[in-house]
């Protein structure tokens, strides 16, 4: 490889460093910046020189400084340590990293901190803190490989020798941080610091200066402690585990995902080999958060996400994943799978990362059941490279068109499983090639520019500016490109703009116009240019790690020396180009300047040549503003010779098929005449890098690149609403609302998770089905293993279960055998295994000898189920019959049975048509593609259309995607929907009609009533619906969407009208209004609510118990089905009078009413909560005890007339916080939960008994006079202080009719719970830590409803 080359793959190393340091913007805050990361774990020593050239008032600023800076970590024992020594000519000990335990006796220190004046002593200072400090006796934990750092302040050249002490410091693996103030000496600081030094040294003028670098150094510190703990857990693992192949190491940085077959031709034994060679490919890659990562799907007929390019950031943790991958044995959908790799796994979102190679890793033993070209090319196009392993009897010509091209170098053949090891080496060496070229095109190419203006230079002020616009403008500088930073020095330096300041061009233009020159009698060039290197090109300064520049423009020669300083900034990797003006000195200049970047007013007649080239209409010799207009045109010409100025958005990607030896990249539009390797492509549409499209004439080597697809064409998308920002687009995460088309829209869930039933079609409840299946000679091995993925994928589509679907399967040649009867197998998985199971054996073809053997398998139905259920028969076969099949086929059908017949290939089409007996039945194909269609037009003839058949509404479902909803859980909503929908429902425009909303915190129309009423296109539509996130806004959705049941909406009158409502949380916002609304329009509510949604608001938006659905989790929404279709189905009327706010008996369920779960609602009853707030439960704790009584809240119908709660904390003394009567909604009670204060002191239950005995009495609104049931939660965490007065107050209580509930948590005594519930057991709820608590509310409410049917009523 060429060192042109060679420098482009180390700059997108560089690159790519550079921007995981910008992730460490995590760490930014304000001055006072915390590393509060849990992560944060290190060792940190500061040597402070205490010598007496700094004095009295300059040691008070060291003092601000460190206390600004050691309050900007996170100190304790288990984080960060923090030792500091002082010294001089003598050494002394401030305090060491074991001495103090928090942050606050280390601030005191610190602001105490005493001055010991002396010399400067700066290499013993170093021994001392290497001997005394660094060692275990002291503190320091470098054996349990935390992090070691040592940070020098020093403000002169030191009276010793630093140099070997210095590095013995860094010979131990301590970081050393070197902060130099006034006349500290540069090289110097540079000796001290740790590699690399312009991240490690710090310098400033004066010490009022240190406070500004403080943030600097905190954000570096913790940025540090994380790359080193990373670096150490790679080390380990590199030793222990694996070592990177010599292939791939300079493959260093790239996105892998590994896209794996699991389908159920595989096998187990194939499936365990293909771990193997995972784990064996993974072994030698650089696998590390700023290098290499990982990322694995699995892949059926779903696609399993088993972790993403972000999820793992070392080769161990990938190692362990793959172990853990579970086989899953579905059919083959990879079409869907390459989606959901685009999708899921090369976004940001999944961890893949902008101009780093990304590559993905296809491997298959089959054909695919779905199309699998476009998803490829969309792929492609996106910049993903893409290899293909074909194992066995792939489909060649389908797998050909997934994997880049030219497709004999990206698709790889293999006979079995077994050979993926023998292919490893030579296919990851072409993998870890292929990410080398990628890199030197991914590479960004742009500069980083600061301008260092000599501020005496006042005269020449506008030809200044004229220049540095000309300079803007010609580099086209903006944020996300070329950026340009201005500063003005004298004596010192102000900086006018950094590097990252401005976003624009204009931002920069308009500043440069109002810049002006303050004027020095000084002209330190020297402490400027130190100061740039240390201020103007860190990561906290703007720069990205692109080339980088400094432009020095001045009138004189320096007041201070300027050799020091230059040669660190170039050493540094910065190219300094000078300007002179008026009595600028050229030596000085040329001194300072990278090669012969030097422009000065006197010009040489080549440079004259070449401004006057770059710009022929300058007239070079009058005035200093004509020669500054030449020089700007010089110094773009400098730059933009080795800067490109921009990378493109999805840049094509390269592909070789072996490694050139020497390649040179040719970068230009033109015909070269005789290249020695070029990079040739089909000609992009807007290329920004421009690539030679011709190819050329006499090419030495030639590199083949992965081909740019065209563009897709874009659709237009019309909009049906009309409601203003309610059309088909959503908001993004920055609240900027986006117009989407089709083309636009992204699957953001698991699509392929939804069951593949056809979409015309309803799944049967109960049926038994045989599968006849052709195993004879003249099927070939690879036919039977689609034969065997025809059978499974077909089972995938039905429920089944002994008292549902149930499946049997029988094989013949010569002779029939049953391979499982339909009772064996009761499970889909089971059943899929048994599937897996059935091997070839070969023979003649006898179809009628196997007819006949099912007659009496059909009979055993009957006296399996003991009822008649559908009798369905499916045969598969290759060939002519050796006997006849009419005969045997007939009587079959005469008992009832429905025979579909299947023939591959060479079937005799007149047999098949004797056995299915109706051609409609009857399927002949020629490859095995066909079985897609087939298969769901047999499932779609299969399943019933009896529920709802004749239902007749407009149904809208209205779905809640707040960010409370996570996206598995918001795929179960999907889920539930489809499943819904395909049960019984009739989508026809003269039948059901149906449409569907999403909200957050706003409304996103998603499908209308008057869209196409098909189910295809409805559930297409639900599945590739993605969650808006945000807040959730219930009430304001509910008031939005009543227009869309209009008639202008696609609502028709007089047909009933249902609003299916499914949310996860508590609205942010009033429900009563909008939904009683609703209502009175004559629209039935259905409110299904999941986990933390509020019962209360549930039953207020659908306005009866009847109507509201209850499920703990999402998992359990499938089980609603059967409850929630009669209800929609056969809906009752409309309810316009019915008051959510005053009870209604009428209306209340009885205790077998499903849709309250587990009568889990407890409708009227006095509830207090007796609440310990002693000193032994810490803050968090209690916040979970206020958690769990909000659960409670939750779980009941809280009202004036329905449930009330109180709530009394006790410890010392008891303290009522809130009574029955103040809050009549769970809001309120919940919000005055939330601010209960803990009062903390000793746990004096027996007395808060007896206190709370009072609070259930009239005045404080108790209604025992009214037979309310009246209930006390108490909830503690220890012995009673007073146990003597447990048993008396208790019975006190009790005495009242009024029941106790015992919750006691982690030190609770069993006894004394016991105690206060009168000895019922049941009552009694113990759990052994705080966060279990929460669980509790589930059995505390089973527990009110068992009291409820023993006559203890909780009900009006």
């Amino acid at each position: 490889m060429t060192s042109e080359a060679q420098d482009v793959v180390n700059m997108a190393k560089t690159n790519v460093l550079f921007g995981a340091v910008i992730v460490a913007s995590c760490f930014l805050l304000s001055a006072s910046t915390e590393c509060i990361e849990e992560k944060t774990v290190a060792d940190i020593v500061f040597l402070v020189d205490g010598s007496e050239s700094i004095g009295t008032e300059n040691f008070q600023r060291i003092r601000e400084f460190l206390h600004t800076l050691v309050d900007g970590f996170d100190v304790s024992p288990d984080h960060v340590r923090i030792g500091m020594v002082q010294y001089s000519n003598i050494m002394h000990t401030e305090f060491s990293l074991n001495t103090y335990q928090n942050k606050a006796q280390i601030l005191e220190h610190i602001d105490k901190l005493g001055y010991i004046m002396g010399k400067t002593l700066t290499g013993e200072g170093l021994n001392f803190i290497l001997k005394e400090h660094f060692v275990q006796s002291a503190g320091s934990r470098a054996s349990e490989k935390v992090p070691q750092i040592a940070v020098v302040i020093t403000d002169g050249m030191a009276d010793d020798d630093v140099g070997p002490h210095a590095m013995d410091l860094k010979n131990q693996g301590i970081i050393v941080y070197a902060i130099g103030v006034k006349d500290a000496v540069e090289l110097e600081l540079r000796q001290i610091a740790s590699e690399p030094q312009d991240q490690h040294v710090y310098s400033v003028s004066d010490f009022t200066a240190l406070q500004s670098i403080t943030q600097k150094i905190v954000q570096k510190l913790c940025f540090e402690v994380e790359e080193v703990i990373s670096h150490t857990t790679q080390v380990v693992i590199s030793h222990t585990i694996t070592q990177v192949s010599t292939d791939c190491q300079h493959a260093t940085v790239a996105d892998i995902v590994f896209l794996v077959d699991c389908s159920g031709s595989i096998g187990h034994d194939s499936f365990n080999q293909m771990k193997q060679f995972l784990k064996s490919f993974v072994s030698g890659l650089p696998v590390a958060k700023h290098q290499v990562r990982i990322g694995l799907a699995q892949f059926d007929h779903q696609t399993y996400q088993e972790f993403l390019l972000k999820d793992h950031d070392n080769v161990k943790d990938v190692l362990d994943k793959i172990d853990q991958l579970q086989y899953h044995k579905g059919a083959t959908y990879l079409g869907s799978a390459l989606t959901f790799l685009q999708e899921n796994y090369f976004t940001p979102e999944g961890g893949s990362r902008d101009s780093v190679p990304k590559i993905a890793i296809v491997i298959t033993d089959g054909a695919s059941m779905d199309a699998v070209a476009e998803p490829a090319l969309k792929l492609r196009s996106h910049g993903v490279v893409i290899f293909a392993v074909g194992v066995g009897y792939y489909d060649a010509a389908q797998l050909r068109t997934v994997a880049s091209s030219p497709s004999e170098q990206f698709l790889i053949s293999i006979h079995d499983y077994q050979e993926l090891q023998k292919v490893m080496d030579n296919m990851r060496k072409t993998v870890c090639t292929s990410v080398e070229i990628q890199a030197q095109v991914l590479a960004p190419k742009y500069a980083e520019v600061f301008f260092l203006v000599d501020s005496s230079a006042q005269s020449h002020i506008q030809a200044i500016r004229e220049m540095l616009i000309r300079l803007a403008n010609q580099l086209n500088v903006n944020k996300e490109g070329n950026r340009m930073g201005l500063a003005q020095y004298g004596s010192t330096v102000s900086v006018e703009f950094q590097l990252d300041q401005y976003t624009s061009e204009s931002e920069v233009v308009d500043h440069i116009k109002r810049f002006t020159l303050t004027g020095s009698q000084m002209r330190k060039t020297g402490g400027a240019i130190s100061y740039a290197s240390h201020n103007f090109f860190s990561l906290e300064d703007g720069t990205r790690g692109y080339k980088q520049y400094l432009v020095l423009i001045t009138s004189g020669k320096s007041d201070d020396n300027v050799m020091e300083a230059s040669n660190v900034i170039k050493d540094q990797g910065v190219t300094v180009l000078t300007v002179g003006l008026d009595q600028a000195d050229r030596v000085e200049l040329e001194i300072i300047a990278t090669q012969s970047y030097v422009f000065i007013g006197q010009c040489t007649q080549q440079i004259i040549q070449g401004i006057a080239t770059a710009d022929n209409t300058i007239d070079i010799k009058d005035t200093v503003k004509e020669k500054i207009q030449g020089i700007s045109q010089m110094i773009v010409h400098v730059l933009c010779t080795t800067v490109v100025t921009a990378e493109p958005k999805n840049p094509t990607i390269v592909m070789p098929g072996k490694e050139p030896k020497n390649p040179t990249i040719v970068v230009t539009g033109n015909e070269p005449k005789n290249p020695t390797t070029i990079v040739t492509v089909e000609e992009p549409k807007n290329p920004t890098i421009v690539v030679t499209t011709k190819k050329p004439k006499n090419p030495t080597n030639v590199v083949i690149v992965a081909k740019t697809p065209p563009a897709p064409p874009q659709t237009s998308h019309c909009s049906e609403g009309s409601a203003g920002h309610l059309s088909e687009g959503g908001h993004n995460n920055n609240g900027q609302y986006i117009q989407h088309t089709k083309q636009d829209i992204k699957i953001l869930f698991d699509s392929e998770k939804i069951p593949k039933v056809s979409h015309d079609c309803i799944q049967t409840d109960k049926a038994d089905i045989y599968f006849l299946i052709d195993h004879s000679t003249s099927i070939r091995y690879k036919d039977f293993r689609h034969i065997k993925k025809f059978v499974l994928e077909l089972i995938w589509m039905f429920r089944i279960g002994p008292h549902k679907v149930r499946v049997g399967l029988v094989k013949f040649s010569n002779s029939p055998k049953l391979e499982f009867r339909l009772s064996q197998y009761t499970d889909r998985e089971s059943l899929e295994d048994a599937v897996i199971a059935v091997h070839q054996t070969g023979g003649n073809t006898y179809i009628g000898h196997a007819l006949n053997f099912m007659s009496p398998l059909f009979k055993e139905t009957m006296e399996d189920r003991g009822h008649a259920v559908p009798k369905y028969l499916i045969v598969i076969t290759d060939a002519n019959s050796h006997d006849n099949v009419e005969v045997p086929a007939k009587r079959l059908r005469q008992q009832g049975i429905t025979i579909y017949a299947i023939g591959l290939k060479g079937a005799n089409e007149r047999e098949l048509d004797y056995i299915s007996g109706d051609p409609k039945r009857k399927y002949l194909i020629n490859n095995f593609n066909a079985f897609i269609p087939m298969k769901d037009d047999i499932v779609k003839d299969i399943c019933s259309q009896s529920a709802c058949k004749n239902m007749l509404a407009d149904v809208i479902f209205l779905v809640d995607g707040s960010g409370s909803i996570d996206s598995d859980e918001f795929y179960k909503i999907k889920r539930f929907i489809n499943v819904l929908i395909q049960r019984s429902i009739q989508v026809h425009p003269d039948a059901v009609r149906v449409g569907l909303l999403q909200y957050s915190g706003t409304l996103r129309v998603e499908y209308t009533l008057c869209a196409p009423q098909t189910l295809r296109g409805f559930l297409q539509t639900v599945n590739l619906m993605w969650q808006l996130s945000g807040t959730t806004l219930t009430g304001g959705a509910l008031s939005l969407t009543s227009q869309f049941f209009d008639t202008s909406k696609g609502g028709r009158p007089g047909v009933p009208k249902i609003l299916i409502v499914l949310t996860d949380g508590e609205a942010r916002d009033d429900v009563v209004r909008p939904a009683r609304a609703l209502r009175r329009k004559n629209i039935i509510i259905y409110s299904v609510g999941v986990e933390r949604a509020n019962v209360t608001q549930l039953r207020e938006i659908s306005g009866r118990p009847g109507r509201l659905f209850m499920e703990t989790n999402f998992d359990a929404l499938q089980n609603l089905e059967s409850d929630i279709l009669p209800k929609i189905c056969q809906p009752d009327k409309p309810d316009t009078t019915y008051k959510p706010d005053k009870p209604d008996t009428t209306h209340m369920p009885d205790t077998t009413d499903k849709t309250v779960i587990n009568c889990s609602t407890t409708q009227v009853a006095d509830m207090i909560f007796l609440v310990d707030g002693s000193s032994s439960i810490y803050p968090d704790q209690y916040k979970s005890m206020e958690r769990f009584m909000m659960s409670v809240v939750d779980s009941m119908n809280v009202g004036e007339d329905h449930v009330r709660f109180g709530a009394i904390v006790y410890s010392t003394a008891a303290e009522s916080k809130f009574t029955l009567n103040q809050f009549k909604t769970a809001e309120e009670v919940r919000n005055a939960i939330a601010n209960l204060n803990q009062p903390g002191g000793i746990t004096s239950t027996g007395a808060a008994l007896r206190y709370a005995l009072d609070y259930f009495g009239q005045s404080y609104g108790g209604r025992r006079e009214k037979k309310v049931p009246q209930i006390l939660f108490v909830i503690t965490d220890g012995a009673a202080t007073d146990p003597e007065l447990l048993p008396v107050s208790s019975l006190e209580v009790l005495s009242e009719g009024i029941m106790i509930y015992g919750i006691g948590v982690a030190g609770a005594m069993m006894t004394e719970l016991q105690v206060m519930t009168g000895g019922k057991n049941k009552r009694v709820f113990y759990v052994d830590n705080f966060d279990a608590l929460e669980t509790l509310q589930k059995k505390i409410s089973k527990e009110l409803c068992e009291d409820d049917k023993q006559n203890v009523s909780l009900r009006p």
